[in-house]
């Protein structure tokens, strides 16, 4: 697994090697930057939920995203995290939240900071449509960011969920993505 385009383009990724982490394919983390450059073209900040290898939010990191915030509560695929981050020397721009995703975004922390672009990649078993609702319902999140979803492609994402828009959408086999901006009133 590579970084595929970038500061950091070619660099070699670790992926954990369990059999609870699912590696995002090369293609379809492409397909999902080639959408985002032009809808958010980086500079901000971006959070990685279920972060795993980190491959997403470092690929952010490498397109121009000037900081990362990665959660994950696996233990093998922190460690795959955090070495890919001190081996690509992007540490300095990283944050590791070691935990559950749930609990980070009930904490002060998801709350009040600001992210630009948030990424999730759940497991499979607990379904991406529960993730999407929870974020549409919270009162807080990135003003104006996006949320960029993987998901079984024949789970079934609601168009729109509270504050959230599905913008875009697309299967890759059978990986769905789904892309939303938070809409809040006035804008």
């Amino acid at each position: 697994m590579r970084v595929l385009a970038g500061d950091l383009r070619g660099r070699r990724l670790v992926a954990p090697g369990d059999d609870r982490t699912r590696p995002t394919a090369a293609r379809v983390r492409e397909a999902l930057f080639d959408v985002l450059a032009p809808l958010y073209p980086g500079g901000g900040a971006v959070l990685d939920l279920y972060a795993g290898s980190g491959a997403l939010g470092i690929e952010a990191l490498s397109r121009g995203f000037a900081r990362a915030c990665f959660v994950e509560r696996g233990p093998v695929a922190l460690r795959a995290l955090r070495h890919n981050l001190r081996t690509l020397g992007v540490e300095d721009r990283a944050t590791v939240v070691s935990g559950d995703v749930g609990r980070f975004l009930d904490s002060p922390r998801a709350t009040s900071e600001h992210f630009d672009l948030v990424l999730a990649d759940p497991p499979y078993a607990l379904g991406a449509a529960a993730l999407v609702g929870r974020l549409g319902r919270s009162a807080a999140g990135p003003a104006s960011g996006l949320l960029a979803v993987e998901h079984l492609a024949r789970e079934e994402l609601p168009p729109d969920s509270g504050n959230l828009e599905r913008i875009w959408s697309r299967t890759y086999g059978g990986t769905g993505l789904s892309i939303y901006r938070w809409r809040w009133a006035g804008t």
